[in-house]
């Protein structure tokens, strides 16, 4: 008797939905990602801007593919999150222009990363060329291992 008294509805959040659960699940992850990778990237460029303070070149090298990591992870997330439930956000109906642009827009960026300079056409071709493989990567284990895995179990249906 007392184990069918659910007590979370009245903190605002109903576990016995699905869709509210996932949705609930996905924003955590999002926001670990996220916040993963913001600490990555200033933890690598902090500890290499001070071992590497001597020679400006190597450090401009680095701290520019630092941005393009943290864009691509950036970028990553995104395009899952995004081609994964599009229910969630109904109005973006091409999750990877929004993705491969928004990497774009932080290698590019002069204020976000005030060391890059020589390198910013090195760093837009490889994000363009990394994020379009990382993409056709990602969709196709979607693909395999989501939309077939589903159809298979429908048909055992």
């Amino acid at each position: 008797m007392l184990s069918q008294v659910n007590i979370l509805p009245l903190y605002g959040i109903d576990f016995c939905s699905s869709s509210q659960f996932s949705r609930i699940l996905h924003f955590l992850f999002l926001f670990l990602s996220f916040f993963l990778s913001f600490f990555l990237f200033f933890l690598s460029s902090f500890s290499f801007s001070i071992i590497l303070r001597n020679n400006i070149f190597v450090c401009s090298c680095f701290s520019n593919l630092m941005s393009l990591n943290f864009s691509l992870s950036l970028s990553l997330y995104l395009s899952i999150y995004l081609s994964i439930h599009p229910s969630i956000h109904p109005s973006i109906h091409q999750p990877i222009s929004l993705s491969l642009s928004l990497s774009l827009y932080l290698s590019i960026h002069p204020s976000i990363h005030p060391s890059i300079y020589p390198s910013t056409h090195l760093s837009i071709y490889l994000s363009i060329y990394l994020s379009i493989y990382i993409y056709i990567y990602i969709y196709i284990y979607i693909y395999i291992y989501i939309i077939i895995d589903e159809h298979s179990y429908e048909g055992r249906l």
